[in-house]
């Protein structure tokens, strides 16, 4: 079977798997290479679970904000036609307007 990706290339610890050890001393070291394999798998599964954790948070706190800026971008709702337009206030300056004082 031609692998796929890089986590179906066989390491060196399960390259042994396909064949039974021939003495006790064999199987010893077999036992710690394979129980150092399994020591870093867990560890790189805690990894990964810890990432996807943070990338999940992460993409919570996206989605809420582009809900956020889209509920900003909608249109607010248009005044009818024949609404009154407000009258404007002689104290409000003109949006155009510059107070300078000396």
């Amino acid at each position: 079977m031609r692998p796929k990706g890089i986590r179906q290339i066989r390491t060196a610890p399960r390259n042994g798997l396909r064949h039974a050890p021939g003495s006790r001393e064999q199987a010893v070291s077999e036992l710690a290479r394979l129980e150092h394999e399994r020591a870093r798998l867990d560890r790189t599964l805690q990894i990964w679970i810890a990432n996807q954790q943070q990338v999940s948070a992460q993409l919570d706190e996206v989605h809420a904000r582009i809900a956020l800026i889209q509920r900003t971008l909608q249109p607010a709702a248009a005044p009818p036609p024949n609404a009154a337009l407000p009258t404007p206030d002689k104290h409000i300056p003109a949006w155009n307007a510059v107070q300078l004082e000396y």
